[in-house]
C-alpha cells in the first residue's frame, strides 16, 4: 500500500461528508436539471512550472490549494489563504519505497502540514534566483461522478503516473459547483535519503545500460519527465476516467485529443484565471477600463467559436457524439454553454442546433408508468444511428445467406466423441455449425460455452473450414486458444493486422467472438462488416446480462434481438443445485432470490463497517488458504479495495511464514515485493512474453527487480522471467477486480460487496465459484445519500426565503427560492417562481416545518431577450416555457415530537434490503437503430422500446399492439377501419353523437360548420400515403432482390405468383402462393443454376443457393403483406379519426352569450379579465351555453388551440385545416370571441386546480401530524 496522509476535510466542513454531491448547474433557469439525465463528461488537463524566477513560491502555491496558513522560512513570511472554503479533500501521497526523512515528515501531520514541511524543505535545498522550484497539474475533474468516487479516481491517477515514476503527490479537491476540479504539485528533483537528487538523470535503455550520444557522452534528460511524458500522463488521465466511468454504469466518455485532431471545427479557449477575473471586476467597480490580454484572447476565441458554431450548429453535435451515443437536450445546453456565456446567444443557438437536420429524435419525452418520473427526450446522431442500421442490416443478411454449413455425417462423427454434451449445448452445436454466415450464442456464466465451442470447432475444421476467434480482453483471447483450441487475439489485434494487409478472412474462414457483451457498436459494427464483405462467416458468443460494455452502445443485445440466437440456460459450474439455481436467478436478473438463497446459508458476511468486513474476508480466506490446492479468488469492484485486500492477504501469509518477506520490484502500481509462491496477476498483453492482461501466475523465483513465474497449467503451462524495465505491468493476484474476473473459474470465491455494484456486476461476481461463494458487507458502505425526489416531497425546517440568480451572470430577473434543513441536517435549496405564493398560501413562515412537493409544471409566457443575427440589436420576446408548480404543507410539530421524527428517519434499513438494493440495479447499454424516413410511428415506438425509453408511450404502443390485432382478424378493408375507430374511440377519443352536433345554445344555425366532402376517398387517400412509405418501399426493394437469388427472371415470377391478390388481403391467395413455393417453386418460373449430369459445380452451388433462399423468400412475402394490411390499418384509422373531427360544427352561441365573450376579449389585464370572468359568468344559463361551445372547440381543434391574439399565422392555419375553405371568412371574424371562449375554460382549469389543493391542504390539516 501507498504511504499517506489523509484529511477528510468535507466531513469536517460540510454536513455532507463524502456523500453524493448534487451538481448546482450553470444552466438559464429554464433549462434546469432534472433527475435522471446524465452530464457530460468533460476533459480538461493543464500542466505549469512553479518558478521562483516568476516570483512565485512553491510554499505560497500550496497554501492557496490547501486553503491553509503555512510559514514561508526562507523569506520569513506567512502565506495565509485560511478564508477560503472550496476544499473539499487534500492528500499527500508518496511512493512506499520513499526515504525515511519523508516518512517521518508524514507522521502525525495532516496534509496541509506535510505540504508545509516538504516544500519547505524543498525551498531551502534550491539556492539560485530563478529556480524552478515544482510542476503543478490542474485536472477537471467528472461532473457525473460522486466525491468519493473522484477521490478514488484522483488516487488511481497518481498511484499509476506519479508514485510509479518515483514522485511525490500534493493533491487537493477543489469542489467548486461549475468546476470541481485537483490541483496536484511535484517536486522536479528525485527524493534521495538526505534530500533531493539532481534534475537531470541519465537515460537508460530496455537494458537499464546509459545511452550515449554519437560524441560518445552520456545523454542525460529530465528526472521529472519531457514532453512525451507530458502527453503520456494527458492520455492516461482520458484513459482513467472513462474506466471509473465505466465502473460506475456512466454512458459517457472523455477524449484527451484535441479538437482539430477529432475532427471538430472548434478552438480551445484556454481558462481564465481567478486572479485575472478578480483585477477586472475590480476596474469594473471602480468605473474605469482596463487591458487584460489573456481576457481579450479569452473572449476573441469565443466569439470565433460562437460564429462557428454559427455558421454549423452540427459542430457541437458532433462533439457531444464523440463522448455519448445517446444524449438528451439537456446534454446539448450543458456542451453549448462551454463555449456561450451569453444568455440570449445561447438562447438562439441551442434552438438552430435542436432544428439541425444531423440531430434524430429516438423518443419524446414522457411519463415513466412505473415511477411518474418525466423521462427526457432522447436523441443521437444519424452518424450513429446509420452505423447501428447498417449493422443490423448486415447482420440480417448474414443470418439469412448459406454456404458455412458443416456435413451432417462429420458433425454426427464428432459429436460421438463428446458425450459430456447435453442436448441444449448440442442444439446450439447444430445452430453455430448451420448454413448462415451469423449465429449468436446466447450462453449464462458456466453453462458450457467454451466445451461447446470446442466441439463445434472440431466440426468446422473436419468440415474443411479455419476457425480463428477474438475477444476484447486478452485474456479472454487467450481463454478461447487454450480451452477451445480456437487460434485467438484481441480485438484490438485484429484490426491492426487487418489495416496492415496481414491474416485476412476470406469465405472458408469461421470467426468466434467471445465475450461479445462486452463489445459497443461502433467496434461490433466494424467486426461484422469486416466478416461480411470478406465472405466469412462470424459466430457471436457471450451473455448481454454480464458485464456492459465500455464504450457506447450495447450491439449484442440489439443483434440477438435482431436475429436470434441459441440458448445455453443449464448451469454447470456449481457444483450443488441451489447454488446452480441461484446464478440462473441471477442471470434472469431475480437478484434477491438468489440473495436470498445465499443469505439462507449462511453465505452473506455482515459487518458494521468496510474495514471490518475486508478484516473477516482476508481472516477467512488465509484460514482457506492451501498451496497444494485450488486457491480461493477474492473479487472486489475497486483497484484501491483489490489493492488492500492483496496487502492484508500478502502480510497474513507471511507472518505465518507460509511465504518470505521477498524482493523489491518497481511495478506500475508502485513498489511492490514478491517471493517464491507469491500469486501474480498480469495488467497487459506482452506477446513476446506470453502474457495476457488478467492472467494468473505464481512466482518461482525472485530476486531485486526480477522474478520468474510458473503460468497456466496442463499443455499450457509455461515459465517466464519478468524484468521491471521491461514489464511492470504486474502485480499481487490473490484479490482481482471483477471486470477481469469474467471468463474465470475457480473453486471458491469471496466478493467484497460495494455500492456501487449493479445486477451486471453481481451476475459476474457470484458465479466464479464450483464449490462455495461468500459475499462480505459493511453497513456503512450502502449508508449513501440518495437523489433529492422533488416530486416524493422534500420536508423539513424553513431556513431561509429569498431571491437570487439561479445563474451568475444571468441576464434574467432573480428567481425565488426557498432553503428546507432536514432532518439530517443538509439544506436543500428549492426554486420556484410560484413558492412565495403557495408558501402564503400554507401559512408557512421561517421556522416553520414544512413539505414541499413539487405537482409537475404549467406552461407560462415569459419575455425573454433575442439577439437579431444582423443588426445585433438585443429585443424582447414571447416565450412559452415550463415552470414548476409547488404544493406546500406545513405541520405543527411540537419539539418532542420533532426529536421523534428526526430519530426515526434516521434509522437505516436492513443490510439485506440495502443489499439487494443496490446488487438489483440494472446498467444496460443502449443503442440506436436508425428509423430516419420510415413515416411509421411503430418503428419509432419499438425503437425506443428497445433502449428502454417508453414511458407514457406504452399506450400508443398498445394501440398498435391492438390494431394489429384487428388487422389480422378482418376480412374487409372497411370492417377493419371500424374496428380500429371503435379501438380509438376506446381509447379516450369518443364520437360526436347526434344529440350533440344538433345541440343549439340559444341560438340558430353554426359558427364554423363541419367539412363534409373531400378531393380524394380514405382509400385513395390510403393508398397514396402507401406509395409513399419509406419502409414499405424498402421491403418492396429487398423482396425482388430475394426473388433474384432465386428466379432467373424474377419480375416474371412476380407477375406468374399474382401477388397482387395477396395485397388485397387475399388470405387464400397469400396461403396458396405459400404452399406452391413449398412443394414447387419452379412452378412459379425457372429456378436459378442447373442440376444433373451436365450441371458445373458452379451451376449446382447457384441451384442450392436458390433452393436455400426459398424458405426466406416465402417469410419475406408474408412479412410484406402483413406489414402492408397493418400499414392500412393504421392509415384507415387515423384518416378516419382526423375527417370525424374535420365534420365536427361549432355551435352558434345566442347574442347575450356572444356579447359576455366580447366583453371577457376586451379585458386588458389579468386583474380586469379575472373580475370580467367572475362578474359576466354568474348567469350560469350563459356558463352552460359557453361551457358547450368550450367542449365542441376543445373536441376539433385540441387543448392548445387559438392561442395568437389575431387571425393569422401558424396557429390560425392549423385550426383552418379543420374546416372547409368557405367558412375561412367566417373563422377570421370569430376569432376574439373564439379565443376567449378557450380563456374562459384555461381560466375555471386553474381556479378548479386550486381548489383541488385547498381540498388537499384542508385533509393534510384534519388528519394531524403526518409520520
Amino acid at each position: 500500500m501507498h504511504l499517506r496522509a489523509r484529511l477528510y476535510v468535507a466531513a469536517r466542513r460540510s454536513p455532507e461528508g463524502f456523500g453524493d454531491r448534487t451538481p448546482k448547474l450553470s444552466l438559464p433557469v429554464w433549462m434546469r436539471f432534472r433527475a435522471g439525465v446524465a452530464l457530460v463528461a468533460i476533459y480538461h488537463f493543464e500542466s505549469q512550472i512553479i518558478s521562483r524566477g516568476a516570483g512565485r513560491s512553491a510554499v505560497a502555491a500550496a497554501a492557496y490549494r490547501h486553503a491553509a496558513k503555512m510559514a514561508f522560512e526562507r523569506e520569513g513570511q506567512v502565506a495565509d489563504f485560511s478564508n477560503k472554503t472550496n476544499v473539499a479533500y487534500a492528500e499527500f501521497m508518496m511512493p512506499e519505497d520513499a526515504p525515511g526523512w519523508v516518512t517521518a515528515m508524514m507522521a502525525d501531520r495532516s496534509p496541509s502540514q506535510i505540504a508545509e514541511a516538504f516544500w519547505n524543505k524543498l525551498e531551502n535545498f534550491e539556492v539560485r534566483a530563478d529556480a524552478q522550484l515544482a510542476k503543478e497539474f490542474v485536472l477537471a475533474l467528472p461532473k457525473e461522478l460522486t466525491r468519493a468516487q473522484n477521490i478514488a479516481l484522483v488516487r488511481d491517477f497518481i498511484a499509476a503516473q506519479m508514485l510509479s515514476r518515483g514522485m511525490v503527490a500534493d493533491w487537493v479537491y477543489h469542489d467548486i459547483d461549475a468546476n470541481p476540479h485537483v490541483h496536484i504539485m511535484t517536486s522536479l528533483r528525485p527524493l534521495t535519503h538526505d534530500g533531493f537528487g539532481a534534475k537531470k538523470v541519465a537515460v537508460v535503455d530496455q537494458n537499464g545500460d546509459r545511452v550515449r550520444g554519437k560524441d560518445g557522452k552520456i545523454v542525460y534528460g529530465l528526472w521529472a519527465g519531457d514532453k512525451a511524458v507530458l502527453n503520456q500522463m494527458r492520455e492516461a488521465w482520458a484513459a482513467v476516467q472513462n474506466v471509473h466511468l465505466a465502473k460506475h454504469g456512466i454512458d459517457a466518455r472523455v477524449d484527451h485529443r484535441s479538437y482539430e485532431a477529432q475532427g471538430i471545427d472548434l478552438t480551445p479557449q484556454g481558462k481564465v484565471g481567478v486572479q485575472t477575473r478578480n483585477i477586472a471586476e475590480r476596474a469594473k467597480a471602480e468605473g474605469r477600463g482596463i487591458d487584460l490580454d489573456r481576457m481579450a484572447l479569452h473572449e476573441q476565441l469565443r466569439r470565433e467559436n460562437a460564429a462557428r458554431i454559427a455558421r454549423r450548429p452540427e459542430i457541437v453535435i458532433d462533439a457531444i457524439s464523440n463522448e455519448k451515443s445517446v444524449f438528451n437536450h439537456r446534454d446539448i445546453a450543458r456542451h453549448l454553454h462551454r463555449w456561450i456565456d451569453n444568455g440570449a446567444q445561447f438562447q438562439n443557438l441551442f434552438a438552430r442546433i435542436m432544428a439541425s437536420s444531423e440531430l434524430v429524435m429516438l423518443a419524446a419525452q414522457g411519463v415513466d408508468p412505473d415511477t411518474g418520473k418525466v423521462t427526457p427526450s432522447q436523441f443521437a446522431t444519424r452518424a450513429m444511428v446509420r452505423v447501428e442500421e447498417t449493422m443490423a442490416k448486415q447482420a440480417r443478411h448474414l443470418s439469412t445467406h448459406g454456404g458455412f454449413g458443416a456435413d451432417g455425417r462429420v458433425r454426427d462423427h464428432v459429436l460421438a466423441s463428446h458425450t459430456q454434451l447435453s442436448d441444449e449445448q448440442r442444439n446450439a452445436i447444430a445452430h453455430v455449425t448451420g448454413d448462415a454466415r451469423l449465429a449468436l450464442i446466447v450462453g449464462r456464466a458456466g453453462a458450457g460455452k467454451t466445451t461447446m465451442m470446442r466441439a463445434a470447432r472440431e466440426i468446422w475444421e473436419a468440415s474443411g473450414y479455419r476457425v480463428v476467434g477474438g475477444a476484447l480482453a486478452g485474456k479472454a483471447a487467450d481463454g478461447l486458444q487454450t480451452e477451445a483450441g480456437i487460434e485467438s487475439r484481441t480485438l484490438a489485434s485484429w484490426a491492426l493486422q487487418w489495416e496492415r494487409g496481414r491474416l485476412k478472412l476470406n469465405n472458408r474462414t469461421v470467426f468466434v467472438l467471445d465475450e461479445a457483451g462486452m463489445v459497443s457498436s461502433r467496434q461490433m459494427a466494424d467486426f461484422v462488416s469486416a466478416v461480411a464483405y470478406a465472405g466469412a462467416k462470424i459466430v457471436l458468443v457471450g451473455d448481454p446480462d454480464q458485464l456492459q460494455p465500455i464504450a457506447a452502445g450495447g450491439a449484442f443485445r440489439a443483434l440477438s434481438e435482431e436475429v436470434g440466437f441459441a440458448e445455453l440456460s443449464t448451469i454447470y459450474r456449481q457444483r450443488e443445485a441451489w447454488m446452480r439455481d441461484a446464478s440462473m436467478a441471477l442471470a434472469q436478473g431475480r437478484v434477491d432470490q438468489a440473495l436470498s438463497a445465499y443469505h439462507q446459508r449462511g453465505h452473506i458476511i455482515e459487518r458494521a463497517t468496510k474495514d471490518e468486513a475486508i478484516a473477516s474476508m482476508v481472516a477467512d480466506w488465509v484460514a482457506d488458504y492451501d498451496p497444494q490446492n485450488s486457491p480461493t479468488l477474492m473479487l472486489a469492484f475497486m483497484r484501491k479495495d483489490v489493492a488492500q485486500l492483496n496487502a492484508l492477504a500478502r502480510e497474513a501469509l507471511c507472518e505465518k511464514e507460509m511465504i518470505a518477506e521477498g524482493e523489491p520490484f518497481r511495478t506500475i502500481n508502485g513498489q511492490r515485493k514478491f517471493a517464491a509462491g507469491d500469486r501474480v496477476v498480469f495488467l497487459q498483453n506482452e506477446a513476446s512474453l506470453g502474457v495476457k492482461n488478467g492472467m494468473l501466475g505464481r512466482v518461482v523465483a525472485a530476486e531485486r527487480g526480477k522474478i520468474t513465474v510458473d503460468i497456466g497449467d496442463g499443455q499450457g503451462a509455461h515459465q517466464v522471467t519478468i524484468e521491471q524495465h521491461f514489464y511492470a505491468q504486474i502485480d499481487h493476484g490473490y484479490a482481482t477486480t471483477i471486470h477481469k474476473s469474467q471468463g474465470v473459474t475457480v473453486d471458491r470465491v469471496k466478493v467484497l460487496a460495494s455500492s456501487l455494484f449493479d445486477r451486471h456486476l453481481s451476475y459476474v461476481a457470484l458465479t466464479r465459484h464450483r464449490d462455495g461463494v461468500q459475499l462480505y458487507a459493511g453497513a456503512d458502505e450502502f449508508k449513501r445519500a440518495v437523489r433529492t425526489d422533488h416530486a416524493q416531497g422534500v420536508r423539513g425546517v424553513m431556513v431561509a426565503t429569498g431571491q437570487a440568480k439561479f445563474r451568475e451572470g444571468d441576464d434574467g430577473k432573480p428567481t425565488p427560492y426557498v432553503d428546507l434543513r432536514d432532518s439530517s441536517g443538509k439544506t436543500h435549496r428549492l426554486w420556484g417562481v410560484t413558492l412565495p405564493e403557495t408558501l402564503k398560501r400554507a401559512g408557512a413562515r421561517v421556522g416553520d416545518t414544512v413539505t414541499l412537493t413539487r405537482k409537475g409544471t404549467e406552461d407560462v409566457t415569459v419575455k425573454v431577450p433575442v439577439t437579431d443575427p444582423l443588426s445585433g440589436v438585443n429585443r424582447f420576446e414571447d416565450k412559452t416555457v415550463e415552470r414548476n408548480v409547488w404544493v406546500a404543507t406545513r405541520h405543527d410539530i411540537s419539539h418532542q415530537d420533532r426529536t421523534q421524527v428526526t430519530e426515526q428517519s434516521a434509522q437505516p434499513s436492513a443490510l439485506f434490503h440495502q443489499l439487494v438494493a443496490s446488487l438489483s440495479r440494472s446498467r444496460a447499454k443502449a443503442t440506436s437503430r436508425d428509423f430516419a424516413g420510415s413515416a411509421l410511428h411503430a418503428d419509432a415506438v419499438a425503437y425506443a422500446t428497445r433502449r428502454g425509453l417508453d414511458g407514457a408511450r406504452v399506450i400508443t404502443a398498445a394501440l398498435r399492439n391492438q390494431a394489429n390485432w384487428l388487422t389480422q382478424q378482418r376480412e374487409r378493408l372497411a370492417h377493419a377501419g371500424e374496428k380500429l375507430g371503435a379501438l380509438v374511440a376506446h381509447f379516450g377519443f369518443h364520437k360526436v353523437t347526434a344529440e350533440a352536433k344538433s345541440a343549439q345554445p340559444g341560438g340558430d344555425g353554426h359558427w364554423l360548420g363541419g367539412r363534409t366532402t373531400w378531393t380524394h376517398t380514405i382509400a385513395q387517400s390510403v393508398e397514396t400515403a402507401l406509395h409513399a412509405d419509406a419502409q414499405l418501399t424498402v421491403l418492396w426493394s429487398e423482396l425482388k432482390e430475394r426473388f433474384g437469388f432465386v428466379y432467373e427472371a424474377p419480375h416474371a415470377a412476380i407477375a406468374a405468383m399474382k401477388i397482387e391478390k395477396t395485397l388485397e388481403s387475399d388470405r387464400a391467395a397469400l396461403k396458396s402462393i405459400a404452399d406452391q413455393l413449398t412443394r414447387d417453386p419452379e412452378a412459379f418460373g425457372a429456378l436459378r443454376g442447373k442440376t444433373g449430369l451436365f450441371a458445373s459445380r458452379a451451376d449446382k452451388a447457384e441451384r442450392n443457393m436458390a433452393l436455400n433462399n426459398v424458405p426466406a423468400l416465402r417469410r419475406e412475402i408474408a412479412n410484406y403483406c402483413r406489414l402492408r394490411d397493418e400499414t392500412i390499418g393504421h392509415l384507415t384509422a387515423d384518416l378516419s379519426r382526423a375527417r370525424e373531427l374535420q365534420s365536427i360544427d361549432v355551435p352558434k352561441v345566442s347574442a347575450e352569450a356572444q356579447r359576455v365573450l366580447e366583453r371577457i376579449a376586451a379585458a386588458k389585464t389579468n386583474a380586469d379579465l379575472n373580475a370580467r370572468i367572475a362578474h359576466e359568468l354568474s348567469d350560469k344559463q350563459l356558463r352552460s351555453e359557453i361551457a358547450r361551445l368550450n367542449a365542441a372547440l376543445k373536441q376539433k381543434f385540441g387543448e392548445r388551440a387559438f392561442a395568437s391574439r389575431e387571425p393569422m399565422g401558424p396557429d390560425f392555419e392549423a385550426v383552418a385545416e379543420g374546416i372547409s375553405e368557405g367558412e375561412r371568412s367566417n373563422l377570421t371574424r370569430a376569432w376574439t370571441v373564439l379565443r376567449a371562449a378557450r380563456t374562459i375554460a384555461a381560466h375555471e382549469k386553474r381556479v378548479e386546480h386550486d381548489r383541488d389543493l385547498g381540498r388537499q391542504k384542508m385533509r393534510v390539516h384534519g388528519q394531524g401530524l403526518v409520520r
